[in-house]
This record gives C-alpha cells, sequence and structure tokens, in this order.
C-alpha cells in the first residue's frame, strides 16, 4: 500500500500544478504607462503603393512561330557529310557562348 507520505506528497503536487497552470491561463494586464506613450506618438499613413497591372498578352498564330521542322530544308542544303563536323562544331561553340 502506498504509504501517507507518498499521498501528501502527490495531493501536494497536484496543488501546485492546478494553482501554477491558473497563473499561466490568466491573461497579462498591459501597462498603462506603455500604452499611453504609444497612443501619444502619431501614426503615420502607409504610403500608397502603385499596384502593377498586368501587361496584356500577346496573341500570335502558331504559324509565326518558329519551329525545327522550318529549318530542316535549309540545313540539308547546308550540311553535307564533308562539312557536318565543322557545322557541329560551330553549334557547341555558340551555345557555349551563350
Amino acid at each position: 500500500m502506498i504509504s501517507l507520505k507518498t499521498n501528501v506528497a502527490l495531493v501536494f503536487v497536484a496543488g501546485l500544478t492546478v494553482l501554477g497552470g491558473c497563473s499561466i491561463l490568466k491573461k497579462k494586464q498591459p501597462d498603462p504607462a506603455a500604452s499611453a506613450s504609444v497612443a501619444a506618438a502619431p501614426i503615420a499613413a502607409a504610403p500608397a503603393t502603385a499596384v502593377p497591372t498586368p501587361e496584356p498578352e500577346a496573341t500570335v498564330a502558331d504559324e509565326a512561330i518558329a519551329a525545327p521542322e522550318d529549318f530542316e530544308d535549309e540545313a540539308f542544303e547546308k550540311v553535307s557529310d564533308a562539312t557536318y563536323k565543322t557545322q557541329l562544331d560551330g553549334l557547341k561553340k555558340d551555345i557555349e557562348a551563350k
């Protein structure tokens, strides 16, 4: 059986916990002197900022956009078995430069 000293200690700790919990839940009252100094300070209005309006979207026909298929004929004319290595090196240099 639990001894009398243990029961008294448990009741004492439980009582302190309940009383301590009540003080934690209490709302703290603000310091009236601090609120008076805040109220005395003038509040500046926030500067009005202009909200940027989004630019209207441009409508472009699909045919006007260049696609890889558009350059195939030109590539077949310029690039041959003899010149493909120099053309490839030139393209690599262009890509590295960017």
